[in-house]
């Protein structure tokens, strides 16, 4: 019993180390899961979703913008339109119209024309015209009068559409934004 009671100091240093470590990867793992799928979705080769995130997460957050980065490569072609309609989250996220923007960002960041923005159930069209060139990340941002009352993910598909004469589309998948109570 002397020899537990001898040894106890170094026994909790060994469990205290021990537990932080798996606490501490328990956290830590997701962080660097999120890292590399980011960095494979910025391929510079591929017209592609690159990020979607948000000014403010928190829930009920007034004059909040979202973010919608695509990159467009030079092999692609230009971009005539870009669809993002909300498939996720509890509550209906509404854009406001006027908060609209849109940027090209090569070199240097641009704002670009928007000749036309079409409500979409559950979401917005956004028409450019002339359409946006290849060889730079466009940018959406979208402002919304405030964020959603309910904590959650909400999902949105992005999809784009090429200048030409057909109406067909490319999705570029699911971005989410992740929306988080203080409580």
């Amino acid at each position: 019993m002397k020899l537990i009671w001898k040894h106890l100091p170094i026994i909790t240093t060994l469990f205290g180390v021990f537990f932080l470590t798996i606490v501490t990867r328990s956290f830590a793992s997701p962080m660097n899961e999120s890292k590399k799928v980011s960095s494979d979705s910025q391929n510079q080769n591929y017209l592609s979703l690159v990020s979607v995130r948000a000014s403010e997460i928190t829930v009920g957050a007034r004059n909040t913008r979202y973010y919608f980065t695509i990159n467009i490569p030079k092999s692609s072609r230009p971009l005539r339109k870009v669809n993002i309609v909300q498939r996720g989250g509890f509550d209906i996220i509404r854009f406001n119209l006027s908060q609209i923007r849109a940027y090209g960002i090569n070199n240097t960041r641009k704002e670009i024309k928007i000749t036309e923005i079409k409500p979409e159930l559950n979401g917005q069209s956004v028409i450019f015209d002339p359409p946006v060139e290849p060889g730079q990340k466009l940018t959406l941002v979208m402002g919304v009068k405030e964020n959603p009352r309910n904590d959650g993910n909400y999902l949105f598909e992005v999809t784009v559409f090429p200048e030409g004469k057909l109406e067909l589309g490319q999705s570029l998948g699911i971005g989410r934004l992740r929306i988080t109570s203080i409580f």
